[in-house]
């Protein structure tokens, strides 16, 4: 994508939990202007448009390095979930980012807090009720 070599963002990963939440997160590339800004769109194939991160994370100079979806929706077999993490500034052009689809059903069918970096890493920790954390791989 065009823009400055570099001021894109980097290290994407989300975290999803009790299926219908997700937390992402990313930083700004190592060449990004001062006064970059990143949005982050989600949409799943088969039924939904594009939106916007409704809550993003800043960090302490005020760019967004995070989003939290408190909404997910129950995943359906036949979704796709898509993400576009774009970017605008003053100074100059942002490349964005976009990943390929990552299936619902690899995201709902465990409890387990389960983190990705796409496009298909997938990891989490699994902790049984009263037992000590032991790390797990999620298994889909």
């Amino acid at each position: 994508s065009p823009g400055r070599e570099g001021s894109g963002a980097v290290n994407f990963s989300c975290l999803i939990y009790h299926v219908r939440f997700m937390n992402c997160s990313w930083a700004p590339g190592p060449a990004a202007p001062a006064d970059v800004q990143y949005r982050l769109f989600s949409w799943a194939a088969s039924h939904e448009a594009e939106a916007e991160c409704v809550h993003y994370v800043v960090d302490a100079t005020g760019t967004r390095v995070g989003c939290h979806f408190d909404q997910l929706g129950k995943p359906h077999r036949t979704d796709n979930y898509f993400f576009l993490l774009n970017g605008t500034s003053r100074e100059t052009q942002i490349p964005f980012l976009d990943f390929t689809p990552f299936k619902a059903v690899q995201m709902g069918k465990t409890l387990p807090h389960c983190a990705f970096s796409p496009p298909s890493r997938v990891s989490g920790l699994w902790a049984p009720p009263g037992a000590r954390s032991i790390s797990s791989t999620c298994i889909f």
